[in-house]
């Protein structure tokens, strides 16, 4: 059953690479539909991707323009990109398992091997950075100057003002 109390009635839109986009007449839920064999002759799975069948279902829909929820994810799925996350890291996965970063560090915070430092930059430093970025009323141009990120002159700048206000 769809989202309400009914058997979705299905009509496709497009078929683009062995996929077909179906919306639901009734409630507008949207679906993939694969055309390819899941068997063969012998009756043996055919699979593309053992790890992640159901990957070229989610790339279709992205391509598609529709958004791929954590509930696509089958829990093998998500253990095995837990566990990868755990080991190489957010950007790495993403990019090893064609994830958005931005869903793996929702999904995963806090497990990424890499932490952050918060004594990378002394307190001297950041005031000094954000008194410059203040006097020439200038972030990217500072964060260019110290070789620091923008958002962290905006941090530092928004720091400074107000320590000098207080």
């Amino acid at each position: 059953m769809g989202k309400g109390r009914h058997k979705c009635h299905w009509i496709l839109e497009s078929n683009v690479k062995g996929w077909a986009l179906g919306r639901c007449k009734w409630c507008s839920r949207v679906e993939a539909f694969d055309n390819f064999p899941k068997y063969g002759i012998n009756g043996s799975i055919i699979l593309s991707n053992i790890q992640f069948p159901n990957q070229t279902k989610r790339d279709f829909l992205r391509s598609q323009g529709v958004t791929v929820s954590y509930k696509k994810w089958s829990k093998k799925e998500k253990w095995i990109l837990r566990e990868s996350v755990k080991k190489i890291g957010v950007t790495a996965t993403a990019k090893k398992y064609n994830v958005p970063k931005q869903n793996l560090s929702l999904w995963f915070k806090g497990l990424t091997p890499y932490k952050y430092n918060p004594d990378k930059y002394t307190d001297q430093f950041r005031m000094e950075v954000g008194k410059y970025a203040e006097d020439i009323d200038n972030n990217y141009r500072t964060a260019k100057k110290f070789k620091v990120s923008r958002s962290s002159v905006q941090n530092w700048r928004s720091q400074y003002t107000y320590d000098r206000r207080n």
